[in-house]
């Protein structure tokens, strides 16, 4: 008997709480719509996917759609880190298309695709009718699977694609809204549109946001006719905005290679910011984004930051002293050293605020230890981590935490309320 295909995001969806259901995603519910004949198994299906891709039993869901079911795969398309998570951060496959040797299925390299263009001309190549997109973000606008989300909407518009989100969970939670809302002139690979820092939503919900508040407005489309995607989310099941990832009951699958825990991505919201500063984010150790250091952060100078920090009784955060060797050669930044710093322990994930915790550690830094330990990527990466230059410009005027955080509410406001219209849970 063939059963009800779901009727995605404008579907209401009941929260049965934590402990009755875990979370069923978007693609477990789209699989289900497969097998009850809900899908059109002969219209050509692109994916985009990575190794978070994954079914409840943690199988590549390319594989077992492979493998149990009649639909048409055109091809794959991954974002930054490759199909199979063997790319280091901001290294490309090559932009090349490749046989994937286990499905047999042609992979594109997606992070090569940094126009709408682009992605357009995958999706004409692959003579794909319809794009899947199921990856799991992280909830911090400078992690980039949201902004490939974002071009290859673009790349649908200009191709005249159906597009589908196969929903999963915000992995900090999506309750969580805070820090700037990117200015204009600071738009970047981690940061195409103005969403704040920790935007609080889940890729559906963004992909709607993104369909009906950029699209139409984005010089790319100019001389598209239909510059709205024909879009659908399927959401999840059983799910609440104030679950954490370890809420759910999903297997973790590391999004990126520097993002090995639940604990690195709850912390990489503020954390992430440091990647705009000479000190070391914790690439290249076991614990990248949870701890950060330098190697004149040693001794008595540790000693002098780490009471400092203490006395600021930061929410639902406590730190470590400690000291490691940096023993990858995929880091920049002081690599076959030893640094010391602080470990970062986010022991009540309800309070912790990741973003002003950190803003509270480099105005401290910048207080204590100028020029010996803080400073600055001579590229100035920081403005574009940030959206602008104020963190900077605040920093050095001396300016304190709380000045600093005051500076972006007024923008953060109206984007929580543009947020607000396009909550689905």
């Amino acid at each position: 008997m063939k059963l009800s295909c779901s009727l995605y995001f404008s579907a209401f969806t009941v929260a049965l709480g934590f402990a009755q259901a875990r979370v069923r995603t978007g693609y477990e519910v789209f699989y289900d719509d497969i097998k009850n004949d809900c899908v059109d198994l002969n219209l050509r299906h692109a994916f985009i996917l990575n190794p978070t891709s994954v079914t409840q039993e943690k199988e590549l869901l390319i594989e077992q759609l492979a493998a149990t079911t009649n639909i048409t795969i055109a091809g794959v398309a991954s974002p930054e880190h490759g199909f199979r998570g063997n790319a280091q951060d901001g290294a490309s496959n090559a932009n090349v298309v490749y046989k994937d040797v286990v499905t047999g299925i042609d992979i594109y390299d997606g992070y090569a695709f940094r126009t709408g263009a682009a992605w357009a001309k995958s999706f004409n190549d692959m003579k794909a009718d319809v794009v899947v997109f199921d990856i799991q973000d992280i909830g911090a606008r400078f992690y980039t699977y949201i902004w490939t989300m974002y071009d290859s909407m673009v790349g649908a518009a200009l191709s005249g694609k159906k597009y589908i989100v196969l929903d999963r969970p915000n992995a900090i939670g999506a309750d969580r809204v805070e820090g700037p809302v990117i200015l204009p002139g600071f738009e970047s690979f981690i940061g195409r549109k103005p969403i704040a820092n920790v935007h609080g939503m889940t890729v559906g919900e963004l992909a709607v946001l993104f369909n009906n508040e950029f699209l139409p407005k984005d010089p790319q489309l100019v001389n598209v006719t239909n510059k709205m995607i024909d879009l659908d989310v399927i959401k999840m099941e059983n799910y609440s905005r104030e679950m954490t990832f370890t809420d759910t009951g999903l297997p973790w699958v590391m999004p990126s290679p520097n993002i090995p825990t639940p604990e690195s991505a709850l912390v990489y919201a503020g954390q992430g910011m440091f990647e705009g500063t000479v000190l070391s984010e914790g690439r290249g150790t076991t614990r990248p984004f949870e701890m950060f250091g330098h190697p004149n952060l040693t001794d008595f100078n540790l000693r002098k930051f780490s009471d400092a920090v203490k006395d600021l009784n930061l929410p639902g955060v406590s730190f470590r002293e400690m000291y490691i060797t940096v023993t990858s050669a995929n880091t920049t930044k002081f690599n076959s050293k030893v640094i010391g710093g602080l470990q970062v322990y986010p022991d009540d994930k309800k309070v912790y605020n990741a973003f002003t915790a950190t803003i509270n550690l480099f105005v401290t830094l910048k207080k204590l230890l100028p020029d010996v330990v803080f400073g600055y990527r001579s590229d100035n990466y920081l403005k574009l981590l940030y959206g602008s230059n104020r963190l900077r410009d605040m920093l050095d005027a001396g300016n304190s935490a709380s000045d600093i955080i005051a500076s972006y509410q007024t923008e953060l406001a109206a984007f929580k309320a543009t947020r607000a219209k396009y909550l689905l849970y």
